[in-house]
């Protein structure tokens, strides 16, 4: 498996929208941690995105598992940057 730091990027213009589909969010994020293919996740504190930890077989199925969280789905992200990660350090590492 290979682990993956994903950004999201909002546009404050949005942010009422995404409050309001922040439970679906939540609930799609805490699901994906029970099957343990989200390992981390949470807001910047600054409201400007997020960041998630993922870990996935391929590229590919990630594109898949992203583009079901309900803020991909209602287009409430500005921009998603992924990163191939390699934690060394800490609990994920």
């Amino acid at each position: 498996m290979t682990v993956y730091a994903v950004q999201y990027r909002y546009s404050p213009e949005l942010a009422g929208e995404r409050q309001s589909a922040r439970p679906q969010h939540n609930e799609w994020l805490q699901s994906l941690i029970a099957r343990g293919t989200a390992l981390c996740t949470g807001p910047f504190a600054d409201g400007s995105g997020g960041l998630l930890i993922f870990e996935s077989p391929s590229r590919l199925d990630l594109d898949e598992i992203l583009a079901g969280d309900p803020f991909s789905v209602h287009n409430l992200i500005h921009e998603t940057v992924i990163h191939e990660w390699k934690p060394l350090h800490g609990r994920v590492g």
